[in-house]
């Protein structure tokens, strides 16, 4: 073998070895996996369409995050700080050719439903609190400049809530986080 193809083998090999011993050294002690104490999905602010953004008072972590038929979106996230205790919020949006098959979180059937209407910041909105018998499962709707906008929740009748209460709270709840263009 000439000693020019000697000195390339060599060099390859080498840097080989030296790569790989860089990535063992880069890697955690003892083979423990080292878990991370930050909120590295914690968000200020949604964009739900083009003219909408959900923007809260309260922090909350980005659980899921997805596209939804064509043109929508759909985020799941839990808050951390709010007057309204929530175990999460799946807040979503598609453009109204695909309302009739929006995937709700849960088809609600024949249970005891209480519907509630508001009206502010130039949009209508229906707030439907479906009681089960452990739990709520609450649903607000909207449509703004051709969008449908729906936030869902379910939480434990433990709370000691009354469905009007909750329906005004999760409206108040969702108005005062909306941000219309």
């Amino acid at each position: 073998m000439k000693l020019s193809t000697r000195i390339y083998s060599f060099s390859f090999l080498f840097c080989v070895l030296f790569s790989v011993s860089l990535c063992k050294s880069a890697s955690p002690s003892n083979g423990k996996t080292v878990l991370r104490t930050e909120k590295s999905n914690s968000v200020k602010s949604l964009r739900l369409t083009y003219d909408v953004e959900w923007k809260p008072a309260f922090s909350f972590d980005l659980l899921e995050s997805g596209n939804m038929h064509e043109s929508g979106t759909t985020y799941k996230v839990q808050p951390f700080s709010s007057d309204f205790k929530l175990p999460f919020l799946r807040i979503s949006s598609t453009n109204q050719d695909n309302q009739r098959r929006f995937p709700y979180l849960r088809q609600t059937g024949t249970v005891d439903t209480s519907t509630f209407y508001f009206s502010q910041k130039k949009i209508k909105a229906a707030v439907q609190v479906h009681s089960f018998t452990k739990e709520y499962y609450v649903r607000w709707e909207t449509v703004y400049h051709g969008f449908l906008i729906v936030s869902e929740t379910e939480f434990s009748k433990e709370m000691g809530l009354d469905p009007e209460t909750i329906g005004k709270k999760f409206n108040d709840l969702m108005y005062g986080s909306l941000e219309l263009f």
